[in-house]
């Protein structure tokens, strides 16, 4: 199985703070990740069991600009740039994996 690598950013619905970027990779068994925090403002706040929220104001965050990377092939870009669409256990998982 290739390994398929992702990353994007966490945004706040109700204040627009970029509370994380994050990187991953989808593993056989599952999903692993890490969170970057931002160069300004608080970051994520993070408490297992319970969905991220952003540090400045407490609100809900959305995944944003999500990216797909793929190994680079002979003469094609690195970024695949095309729309990706994932599931809802997908992005579950991918939460599980930042709260561990």
């Amino acid at each position: 199985m290739d390994t398929v690598r992702v990353r994007g950013e966490l945004h706040c619905y109700s204040c627009g703070h970029v509370t994380a970027r994050f990187e991953g990779e989808q593993l056989e068994s599952g999903f692993r990740a890490r969170l970057i925090a931002p160069l300004n403002g608080p970051t994520v706040r993070l408490q297992p069991g319970m969905a991220p929220r952003c540090g400045r104001c407490g609100g809900q965050v959305y995944v944003d600009e999500l990216e797909v990377i793929k190994p680079p092939r002979r003469g094609e870009p690195t970024v695949d740039t095309r729309p990706v669409i994932l599931t809802t256990s997908d992005l579950t998982a991918l939460l599980a994996a930042w709260r561990s």
